[in-house]
């Protein structure tokens, strides 16, 4: 009698079809996953909300970029007849600034007078200047008067001035060995040099200035018995002995390192500059 009316208060879909039983149609749950069940509930919304703070914090993401090879560029220089014009300025202006503006140190004032005096006679002739002939060509070249070929004493200073060419041995870093000029002035001085024909040809042109111009002022036979005679007097205070007729010894001078200057210079540079204030001091009174 119980047990009908149990079965009466269970549905009839429950039943088994057998037997009449509810044997496997109502899933079993454990009493241990009865109580965890209502714990997992509470915990699922936090996850969820911690996730999303997540979300809106983290950094944006930036696409990965694959490395491309870059192409290997030459660093650009400048030329080497544009830096050698830098520098004539820079000479030029230290130059106005000793004569406008007060002492600026001599070795500018030299620095200046020396690139001017330098630019002045590039392929002239400095012998048939005095003479008043056409000057316009090397020392070289000079002493030919139609067929009557060169006069004796202008052989002779050119031979001169080949021997000096031949054994002089500057001092480290004093001056460009083929044309004697410092090597902060000729382009073909500075190891950057590109070795374009325009640097090349100004080269040749100071090559016709230094060492001809020092045989012509002081050896030559336009020379002036009293600007060479002090001449002489001071190479003989700086230790050439003899200077007159002891060849070697002044060759061996004109290859030192000039002291006191702030750009290394060779002891011809500064005769060369001593020779041309000294004669250009005796053509001003002449005017």
């Amino acid at each position: 009698m119980q047990q009908r009316c149990w079965e009466d208060c269970v549905p009839s879909g429950m039943q088994h079809s057998d037997t009449g039983s509810i044997v496997s149609q109502v899933p079993f749950i454990s009493p241990a996953a009865a109580r965890t069940a209502p714990a997992a509930a509470r915990t699922a919304p936090a996850a969820a909300r911690t996730a999303a703070a997540a979300a809106r914090t983290a950094p944006p993401t930036t696409p990965r970029v694959e490395p491309t090879s870059i192409p290997a560029t030459t660093p650009r220089t400048i030329p080497t007849d544009i830096r050698h014009q830098f520098r004539q300025q820079d000479i030029e202006r230290a130059h106005i600034a000793q004569r406008h503006h007060g002492p600026a140190g001599p070795r500018f004032d030299d620095e200046a007078f020396l690139v001017s005096e330098v630019d002045k006679w590039v392929h002239r002739c400095w012998t048939c200047t005095q003479r008043g002939y056409d000057d316009a060509h090397e020392m070289w070249r000079c002493g030919f008067t139609g067929a009557g070929g060169a006069s004796r004493e202008t052989q002779a200073n050119k031979d001169w001035m080949k021997m000096v060419r031949g054994k002089v041995q500057y001092a480290n870093y004093t001056a460009h060995f083929p044309c004697g000029m410092p090597q902060h002035i000729c382009p073909l001085g500075d190891h950057h040099a590109d070795h374009s024909e325009e640097v090349q040809k100004r080269c040749r042109g100071y090559r016709t200035v230094l060492i001809p111009m020092v045989a012509m002022m002081g050896k030559g036979p336009q020379r002036d018995a009293e600007v060479t005679q002090r001449w002489f007097q001071r190479l003989a205070s700086r230790g050439v002995v003899d200077p007159e007729r002891n060849d070697e010894g002044l060759i061996q001078y004109f290859g030192q390192r000039a002291p006191g200057t702030a750009q290394k210079r060779s002891q011809l540079t500064e005769e060369f500059i001593w020779l041309r204030r000294a004669y250009d001091g005796r053509e001003r009174c002449s005017d």
